[in-house]
């Protein structure tokens, strides 16, 4: 799915891309720059990365970025990524050349691609409450141990509604896993979650 979005490239040098992870009803959209580098499946991925490559600004991008190795065979090409400072960490030296070793577990899937658009759009959202979502939370701490509560929404007003979203489930979550160890048979949960956007918080 990630390699036809990705297109038609050459299959034997890097390519630039960028995944789309677009904006919903809450979601502001964010995306995801990938480098493509040739890779070959021996039983393993290994991805053969130009020396040239590896400096300082490809280890230490300022953004979210994606680095990927492009298996071509008959039935198709398949992607494998890591993020690019664990795969900084990855890099083996083999005489002109670089090695990425990339777990077959890493390949980039629909289920991936899903995973991408909701931590992309989460991070991206999150990052900019930072510091008021910590204080929303602690707020809401307060009312963690009433049998009964109904937080005030002036906790979360000054907060952006995936800020305001990820807020509420963070405190269901809490409450149920305080209750954990009192349950003498598995409950059943209600959930407001009607949508990716809101079940990904």
């Amino acid at each position: 799915m990630i390699a036809s979005t990705l297109g038609e490239t050459d299959r034997d040098s890097r390519a630039d891309h960028t995944i789309p992870a677009p904006g919903g009803h809450h979601f502001p959209g964010a995306s995801v720059e990938v480098e493509v580098y040739p890779a070959t499946d021996d039983g393993r991925i290994v991805a053969m990365i130009p020396r040239t490559d590896t400096d300082r600004r490809w280890r230490r991008p300022l953004q979210r970025r994606i680095v990927a190795g492009r298996v071509t065979t008959s039935t198709g090409d398949g992607l494998f990524g890591l993020d690019s400072r664990q795969a900084s960490q990855r890099l083996v030296d083999i005489d002109d050349e670089v090695r990425l070793l990339i777990p077959r577990a890493y390949q980039l899937d629909t289920i991936t691609a899903a995973v991408l658009w909701a931590v992309a759009n989460l991070d991206q959202s999150l990052l900019l409450d930072d510091a008021r979502l910590d204080a929303s939370r602690t707020a809401a701490a307060e009312y963690s141990g009433l049998v009964r509560s109904a937080v005030s929404s002036d906790i979360g007003q000054d907060l952006e509604i995936v800020s305001r979203m990820w807020l509420g489930s963070a405190f269901c979550a809490d409450h149920i896993s305080r209750q954990w160890d009192g349950l003498t048979e598995v409950p059943t949960f209600w959930t407001r979650e009607q949508t990716g956007e809101e079940a990904s918080t």
